[in-house]
């Protein structure tokens, strides 16, 4: 987490579990990790008087059956640009 005071920002910085095996999200099989997508951000409610932009890069599975997949980030909605 980074607070940035002057801009009145909260930087919160998600990661993930060293999990072995990652459910595929287009087949549900299990698969391991591939890499990671480049650096995304979005905005997530305000805390008090700040804003709080949200950094993550989400993983890619690597599925047998299927070709490399981003896994869905459980912190963005169904409507979110972030999926």
């Amino acid at each position: 987490m980074e607070l940035k005071v002057e801009a009145g920002e909260v930087h919160v910085y998600l990661g993930h579990s060293e999990a072995k095996e990652w459910g595929c999200p287009e087949c549900g099989a299990l698969c391991r990790l591939y890499d990671h997508q480049p650096e995304r951000r979005w905005r997530h409610l305000d805390t008090c008087q700040y804003q709080t932009i949200l950094h993550a890069q989400p993983p890619r599975s690597e599925c047998e059956r299927q070709t490399n997949a981003c896994l869905a980030c459980q912190a963005a909605g169904v409507s979110s640009a972030m999926r």
